[in-house]
């Protein structure tokens, strides 16, 4: 394990450093070191990381770069944060969608919030489908809310249910009861 990710990061294999840095997470200065060298290396994960921790320390805006970083390398989570710290709506839609074209359940559900708060519910229900397929058991919950077809809105009540959703089992139960 841990010296063959050693001599992996050494070798500048950057999911070696990243590894490192999660079997570091007891160490924070040696996982911020191993996740800065991931990042380095374009390890998106390790951008995520090291952003979070620049972040949570007070350094926003340098937070917010690593997460833009690891979102140009693709990573869904690296778009999300960026949305999330936008200054203006455009920002924020635009790098929801990146993050759910990414395949990033939480950035396909926040589209989807977007979308409904703005009134646009045909959209928001798409993004919400969306975040269901990659089983995202809060958007497959917004998305059965949003069904009108009552087959297809239990059948996704009932999986966001089973993706552990309470606010679901609720529903489910409610539904079953009025069946009755």
């Amino acid at each position: 394990g841990k010296k063959i990710y050693k001599k992996a990061c050494e070798l500048r294999e950057p999911t070696g450093c990243f590894n490192l840095a999660l079997l570091e997470a007891n160490n924070k200065n040696m996982a911020k070191i191993y996740n800065q060298k991931a990042c380095d290396l374009n390890h998106g994960r390790g951008c995520v990381r090291i952003g979070y921790i620049e972040e949570k320390s007070g350094n926003v805006k340098l937070g917010k770069k690593l997460y833009k970083k690891a979102c140009d390398l693709k990573n869904g989570m690296g778009c999300n944060n960026v949305a999330i710290l936008a200054g203006n709506l455009k920002e924020k839609r635009d790098f929801y969608l990146l993050s759910c074209n990414y395949k990033y359940g939480n950035g396909c559900y926040n589209a989807g919030s977007l979308e409904e708060e703005k009134g646009q519910k045909a959209r928001a229900k798409t993004f919400y489908k969306m975040a269901c397929e990659i089983n995202h058991g809060k958007g497959c919950y917004k998305y059965g809310v949003l069904e009108s077809n009552q087959v297809v809105k239990k059948n996704v009540i009932k999986k966001s249910c089973n993706l552990n959703y309470g606010e679901a089992c609720g529903q489910l139960g409610v539904m079953h009861d009025r069946s009755k």
